[in-house]
């Protein structure tokens, strides 16, 4: 029996459907869930374009988002969308669940700017961690 195939990584760009879903926001319920909307179902119509092939192993996603000009901004605010963009890699197969089992850690950093406002996810494998519990030889 031969080992499965180690998963290479695997990005998903994602050109803004919608403004961006803002933690700090205090936008009305219905606002937001059209936000959310847009988002997730951009995120699973993008992965079914691009053709992301479903993760075999659990995997770490790096969102790195790109806004049109410099200002500066708290990257962590935008979770939000980042978690609706996930939601929506869930709902195109890409992931079979998106909870800690197969996504084990979620980075969010800044690009550089560009002409069009994007959000883009890499995918890749995680790595085991190696943990020693209290009282193992180390």
């Amino acid at each position: 029996m031969t080992a499965p195939k180690p998963m290479k990584p695997q990005r998903l760009t994602i050109p803004a459907p919608a403004p961006w879903i803002n933690a700090n926001a205090r936008d009305h319920w219905t606002k937001k869930g059209r936000l959310t909307r847009s988002w997730r179902s951009a995120s699973a119509a993008w992965a079914r374009h691009q053709k992301l092939r479903p993760v075999t192993q659990p995997v770490v996603i790096v969102a790195t988002v790109v806004k049109t000009n410099s200002r500066r901004f708290d990257v962590e605010n935008l979770a939000p969308t980042v978690k609706a963009a996930i939601d929506g890699l869930r709902d195109s197969g890409v992931l079979p669940e998106d909870d800690t089992r197969w996504v084990t850690e979620v980075r969010l950093r800044a690009g550089d700017p560009d002409r069009a406002t994007s959000l883009s996810l890499l995918i890749t494998p995680a790595h085991p961690m190696t943990t020693t519990r209290e009282g193992d030889p180390s």
